[in-house]
């Protein structure tokens, strides 16, 4: 007799990571110190590690930091390209109007929406 537990596998559908879940600007962190870890401190800490800045809830990786050849104390980002989550060190789910795969149609429409001209 086989128990319940062991028939389902649930290893593929949490894709999220647990730095992606500490970087959230709505889940709670704490320190290990005990205190709550703010706002602007994930923030500094997302554009250290080349998340984006803007994504409310698990952030989408833009960038990858890599050691620079001549000196190694210095760092370079390089943007990543995801299909269906950033391209080019831009996150889709912040700027959706950007994501190559939406129709043009679906784009102008929603330019014209927010454009400044169009609310005469």
């Amino acid at each position: 007799m086989t128990s319940v537990g062991s028939t389902f596998d649930t290893t593929g559908l949490d894709k999220t990571t647990p730095l992606q879940r500490k970087l959230s600007y709505i889940e709670l962190t704490m320190q290990d110190s005990g205190t709550l870890v703010d706002k602007e401190e994930k923030r500094e800490l997302r554009q250290k590690l080349g998340y984006c800045l803007e994504c409310e809830g698990l952030p989408v990786k833009l960038y990858m930091r890599k050691q620079s050849v001549l000196n190694p104390f210095r760092m370079k980002r390089e943007p990543l390209s995801v299909t269906g989550e950033c391209a080019d060190g831009v996150c889709f789910a912040c700027y959706p109007q950007r994501d190559p795969s939406l129709s043009p149609e679906w784009r102008r429409h929603r330019f014209a929406i927010k454009s400044p001209s169009f609310r005469r």
